[in-house]
């Protein structure tokens, strides 16, 4: 009965390729090159259908984050502005304009209440979403972030570099707990674990490793996929992990036994995002081929 398998394709979802896919209940949100974000009801499988699309993230929408409730967005374009989006009615619910350089990636936490930010110039932020302004700044950066994430019990926030570092802050402390030297190359994803024990890295050097929070330590690294690991992401159950890669495949991982227990071969070009349900029943991927998968995903 457990069986993987590929639910729906949305071929053409964006007229370019498709940066960051995020869940919001029963609903996907997808970021794409083409400046638009789109919301999808999944409701009826294998149809998808097309909600809402909120036009104008100028130059293309990189970073798309929702919280836990499913009701917002975040989202991060290349013009360097997040704006905030309300899922449930399809409308702009405000815009935070960081300087400039500071927003390639971002973070929102499962409250809807506090966004984290890093880009270019290797400044690391926290901002209140409500009053649109910087809670706490981390400077011990001096290189791109590609990549940020929040623990789910808003203890921890992570960064990924350039030069493939992992950094851990200490948000109710505010400040810098350790940095793992863990990567020969960037660091394009982070993923905290659901019990906020462990945080997974995936890296343009092809491997995924998996820090113990507990320890302080870098555990066993997953090795399987060609080219670079673009995007990982933790079960909501936190015993798999799936991954996409430039190797246009999306592998799901089972954490216990550290093996790749499916690969999916669906898409034609590089997978930049993959997002878990909140049941952790399915998986979305969103691409350089401009489309969506959705994969039905056993839950043991």
């Amino acid at each position: 009965l457990n069986m993987y398998k590929v639910l729906a394709k949305v071929e053409n979802a964006h007229s370019d390729s498709i940066w960051s896919v995020a869940w919001a209940g029963d609903r996907i949100v997808s970021g794409s090159v083409d400046e638009s974000v789109k919301v999808w009801s999944v409701e009826g499988l294998p149809e998808v259908r097309p909600l809402y699309s909120f036009e104008g993230h100028q130059m293309g929408a990189v970073g798309v984050a929702t919280d836990a409730a499913g009701t917002r967005a975040a989202v991060s374009s290349l013009d360097g502005r997040i704006r905030v989006l309300d899922i449930s009615n399809g409308s702009y619910v405000s815009t935070i304009e960081p300087p400039p350089a500071e927003c390639w990636q971002l973070a929102l936490s499962r409250d809807g209440t506090t966004l984290a930010t890093g880009g270019q110039s290797g400044k690391l932020s926290l901002w209140d979403v409500a009053s649109s302004q910087t809670r706490t700044s981390f400077d011990s950066h001096n290189k791109f972030i590609y990549s940020v994430a929040l623990s789910p019990n808003g203890r921890y926030l992570a960064s990924g570099t350039m030069d493939g570092l992992v950094y851990l802050y200490d948000i109710i402390e505010s400040k810098l707990v350790i940095k793992f030297d863990v990567h020969a190359m960037p660091v394009r994803s982070l993923s905290f674990a659901p019990e906020s024990n462990l945080l997974l890295s995936g890296s343009d050097d092809g491997h995924i490793s998996v820090i113990d929070l507990a320890q302080l330590k870098v555990g066993q690294s997953l090795s399987g996929h060609q080219s670079w690991v673009l995007s990982v992401a933790f079960s909501p159950s936190g015993l798999f992990l799936a991954s996409g890669s430039s190797d246009n495949t999306v592998k799901i991982w089972n954490l216990t036994s550290k093996t790749c227990v499916q690969t999916f071969t669906s898409h034609a070009d590089a997978v930049w995002s993959v997002a878990y349900s909140p049941d952790g029943s399915k998986l979305v991927s969103g691409s350089d081929d401009k489309s969506l998968h959705i994969y039905e995903c056993p839950l043991r």
